[in-house]
């Protein structure tokens, strides 16, 4: 368990509370594997989920004017 948290303290990257008891649980043979990564896979979802309704929120839409941008051929830009 020691070598999980300094692996992630290396990597920069926090537990929520729920994922370290996940973790325990598993390390300890208290659920299974298939139960583990079930649950695994909510978080990681909800994880997603917060993240792009945060995103959402601080995302601000500033209008662009449109640019016409005139095609040329390549034979017009000889000079």
């Amino acid at each position: 368990m020691r070598y999980v948290q300094e692996l992630l303290d290396f990597e920069d990257l926090v537990l929520k509370e729920d994922e370290e008891v996940l973790l325990k649980r598993r390390f300890h043979g208290e659920i299974t594997e298939e139960e583990y990564m079930q649950k695994t896979l909510e978080f990681a979802r909800s994880r997603e989920t917060a993240f792009l309704q945060q995103r959402q929120e601080m995302s601000v839409y500033i209008p662009r004017k449109s640019i016409n941008i005139e095609r040329r051929s390549h034979a017009n830009y000889r000079r």
